[in-house]
Protein backbone atom coordinates (compact mmCIF):
# COMPACT_ATOMS: atom_id res chain seq x y z
CA UNK A 1 0.00 0.00 0.00
CA UNK A 2 1.55 3.56 -1.00
CA UNK A 3 1.68 6.07 2.21
CA UNK A 4 0.38 9.39 1.97
CA UNK A 5 3.31 10.80 1.14
CA UNK A 6 4.21 9.15 -1.76
CA UNK A 7 0.80 9.34 -3.22
CA UNK A 8 1.75 13.64 -2.91
CA UNK A 9 4.50 13.09 -4.48
CA UNK A 10 3.74 10.71 -7.21
CA UNK A 11 0.64 12.82 -8.49
CA UNK A 12 2.70 16.17 -8.58
CA UNK A 13 5.25 14.17 -10.98
CA UNK A 14 2.55 12.47 -12.86
CA UNK A 15 1.27 16.78 -13.11
CA UNK A 16 4.84 17.28 -13.62
CA UNK A 17 4.71 20.23 -11.59
CA UNK A 18 7.78 21.17 -9.21
CA UNK A 19 7.51 21.29 -5.65
CA UNK A 20 7.57 25.33 -6.00
CA UNK A 21 5.07 25.46 -8.80
CA UNK A 22 2.77 22.71 -6.50
CA UNK A 23 3.23 25.30 -3.81
CA UNK A 24 2.01 28.25 -5.50
CA UNK A 25 -0.90 25.85 -6.54
CA UNK A 26 -2.11 25.25 -3.08
CA UNK A 27 -1.03 28.43 -1.05
CA UNK A 28 1.88 26.89 0.77
CA UNK A 29 5.62 27.24 1.03
CA UNK A 30 7.73 24.42 -1.46
CA UNK A 31 9.10 23.61 2.72
CA UNK A 32 5.68 22.59 3.42
CA UNK A 33 5.81 20.69 -0.02
CA UNK A 34 9.36 18.99 0.83
CA UNK A 35 7.63 18.25 4.47
CA UNK A 36 5.08 16.22 3.57
CA UNK A 37 7.50 14.41 0.87
CA UNK A 38 10.00 13.09 3.11
CA UNK A 39 7.43 13.00 5.85
CA UNK A 40 8.06 15.65 8.23
CA UNK A 41 5.06 16.49 8.20
CA UNK A 42 1.35 16.01 7.28
CA UNK A 43 -1.17 18.09 4.89
CA UNK A 44 -3.82 19.45 6.73
CA UNK A 45 -7.51 18.63 5.94
CA UNK A 46 -7.80 21.52 3.51
CA UNK A 47 -4.72 20.62 1.90
CA UNK A 48 -5.69 17.16 1.61
CA UNK A 49 -9.26 18.55 -0.14
CA UNK A 50 -6.76 21.32 -2.42
CA UNK A 51 -4.83 18.82 -3.58
CA UNK A 52 -7.20 16.19 -4.43
CA UNK A 53 -9.46 19.21 -6.15
CA UNK A 54 -5.97 19.79 -8.35
CA UNK A 55 -5.19 16.53 -9.26
CA UNK A 56 -8.74 15.50 -9.73
CA UNK A 57 -8.70 12.74 -7.05
CA UNK A 58 -11.10 11.35 -4.19
CA UNK A 59 -9.89 12.87 -1.04
CA UNK A 60 -9.58 9.25 0.23
CA UNK A 61 -7.15 8.65 -2.32
CA UNK A 62 -3.91 10.16 -0.08
CA UNK A 63 -5.49 8.22 3.12
CA UNK A 64 -4.42 4.52 3.30
CA UNK A 65 -6.20 2.00 5.54
CA UNK A 66 -3.70 2.53 8.44
CA UNK A 67 -3.75 6.36 7.82
CA UNK A 68 -7.91 7.23 7.84
CA UNK A 69 -8.62 8.45 11.29
CA UNK A 70 -11.60 6.51 13.62
CA UNK A 71 -14.94 8.55 12.76
CA UNK A 72 -14.81 9.69 16.82
CA UNK A 73 -11.52 11.48 16.18
CA UNK A 74 -12.70 12.91 12.73
CA UNK A 75 -16.18 14.06 14.29
CA UNK A 76 -14.32 16.04 16.98
CA UNK A 77 -12.11 17.78 14.86
CA UNK A 78 -15.28 18.99 12.10
CA UNK A 79 -17.00 20.02 15.14
CA UNK A 80 -14.10 21.58 16.76
CA UNK A 81 -13.27 23.38 13.25
CA UNK A 82 -17.08 24.36 13.12
CA UNK A 83 -16.92 25.87 16.06
CA UNK A 84 -13.85 27.79 15.07
CA UNK A 85 -15.65 28.98 11.70
CA UNK A 86 -18.41 30.10 13.70
CA UNK A 87 -16.67 32.20 16.21
CA UNK A 88 -14.76 33.58 13.46
CA UNK A 89 -17.95 34.65 11.47
CA UNK A 90 -19.57 36.41 15.07
CA UNK A 91 -16.36 38.80 14.72
CA UNK A 92 -16.57 39.35 11.36
CA UNK A 93 -20.06 40.28 11.92
CA UNK A 94 -19.65 42.16 14.85
CA UNK A 95 -17.02 43.84 12.83
CA UNK A 96 -19.88 44.69 10.31
CA UNK A 97 -21.55 46.06 12.39
CA UNK A 98 -19.45 48.23 13.98
CA UNK A 99 -18.18 49.21 10.28
CA UNK A 100 -22.10 50.30 9.91
CA UNK A 101 -22.55 52.15 12.60
CA UNK A 102 -19.47 54.58 12.25
CA UNK A 103 -20.47 55.14 8.36
CA UNK A 104 -24.14 56.32 9.95
CA UNK A 105 -22.83 58.89 12.51
CA UNK A 106 -19.40 60.15 10.69
CA UNK A 107 -20.04 62.37 8.01
CA UNK A 108 -18.22 61.09 4.56
CA UNK A 109 -16.67 58.06 6.08
CA UNK A 110 -19.39 55.41 4.20
CA UNK A 111 -16.59 55.37 0.96
CA UNK A 112 -13.97 54.12 3.78
CA UNK A 113 -16.06 51.77 4.84
CA UNK A 114 -17.56 50.45 1.38
CA UNK A 115 -13.69 49.60 0.53
CA UNK A 116 -13.38 48.07 3.59
CA UNK A 117 -16.28 45.56 2.90
CA UNK A 118 -15.04 44.97 -0.44
CA UNK A 119 -11.92 43.70 1.54
CA UNK A 120 -13.85 41.60 3.66
CA UNK A 121 -15.78 39.92 1.44
CA UNK A 122 -14.77 36.99 1.93
CA UNK A 123 -14.94 36.95 5.64
CA UNK A 124 -18.79 37.87 5.80
CA UNK A 125 -22.04 35.77 4.24
CA UNK A 126 -23.01 37.16 0.50
CA UNK A 127 -25.99 38.12 1.85
CA UNK A 128 -24.29 40.25 4.29
CA UNK A 129 -22.05 41.73 1.75
CA UNK A 130 -24.94 42.56 -0.14
CA UNK A 131 -27.06 44.34 2.52
CA UNK A 132 -24.04 46.15 3.85
CA UNK A 133 -22.89 47.24 0.87
CA UNK A 134 -26.17 48.63 -0.24
CA UNK A 135 -26.93 50.08 2.60
CA UNK A 136 -23.17 51.99 2.11
CA UNK A 137 -24.44 53.36 -1.09
CA UNK A 138 -27.23 54.77 0.24
CA UNK A 139 -25.34 56.55 2.77
CA UNK A 140 -22.69 57.55 0.14
CA UNK A 141 -25.94 58.69 -2.18
CA UNK A 142 -26.89 60.66 0.84
CA UNK A 143 -23.37 62.10 1.66
CA UNK A 144 -23.46 63.57 -1.99
CA UNK A 145 -26.65 64.68 -1.86
CA UNK A 146 -26.19 66.78 1.45
CA UNK A 147 -22.62 67.90 -0.04
CA UNK A 148 -24.28 69.24 -3.12
CA UNK A 149 -27.19 71.07 -0.97
CA UNK A 150 -24.77 72.56 0.70
CA UNK A 151 -22.64 73.65 -2.21
CA UNK A 152 -25.46 74.49 -4.31
CA UNK A 153 -26.59 76.82 -0.91
CA UNK A 154 -22.93 78.43 -0.18
CA UNK A 155 -22.42 79.40 -4.08
CA UNK A 156 -25.71 79.82 -5.67
CA UNK A 157 -26.74 82.58 -3.03
CA UNK A 158 -23.84 85.13 -3.16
Amino acid sequence: MIAMYQKIKAERLKKELTQEELAEKILVSRQTISNWENQRAIPTTDNIILLSQLFDLPVDYFYSENEVMDSEYLSKRVRKNRLFEMQDLKLWNLALIILLVIALLIPYSAPIALSMIFTWKNKITPKQFKRAAALIIVIVSFDISAMLIVFLYFVGYK
